[in-house]
């Protein structure tokens, strides 16, 4: 193990884990629940697949990790993309359904691989 390189990744772990520690105080269900509601506009102007390349991707109700997950799809499974999105924290996520069971909603796109050369679109109203 080489110190030189490994003393500044670890001062940058304790200081994000006491940053984090301290900045989570006074969080409280309800205000990470608050990103689980509203309208989010939603049409199919896409013709992308995608394939999951994760064990277990979450398709959400809202573009937030913390909200309710309406299924759980497989690695290789099928998802078919609507169009995509940025949360507010500005990570993206793709609505679309799955190609086993319908339900729709929305996966984070690092869960996610294009398939096919298809088209995929900004939500738009």
């Amino acid at each position: 193990m080489k110190i030189k390189k490994s003393i500044p990744s670890l001062l940058a772990v304790t200081a994000a884990l006491t940053f984090g520690m301290s900045a989570g105080v006074g969080t409280t269900p309800a205000s990470a629940a608050s990103n689980c509601g509203g309208i989010w506009s939603v049409r199919n102007n896409s013709s992308a697949i995608e394939r999951v390349i994760d064990p277990s991707a979450p398709i959400k109700e809202y573009p937030f990790g913390e909200c309710r997950t309406v299924e759980t799809l497989d690695d290789g499974a099928i998802f078919y993309a609507w169009c995509f999105t940025h949360n507010k924290y500005g990570n993206i996520w793709i609505y679309g359904r799955s190609a086993k069971t319908d339900r729709m909603g929305y996966v984070f796109d690092d869960h996610l691989i294009g398939t096919n050369h298809g088209s995929l679109n900004l939500c738009t109203e």
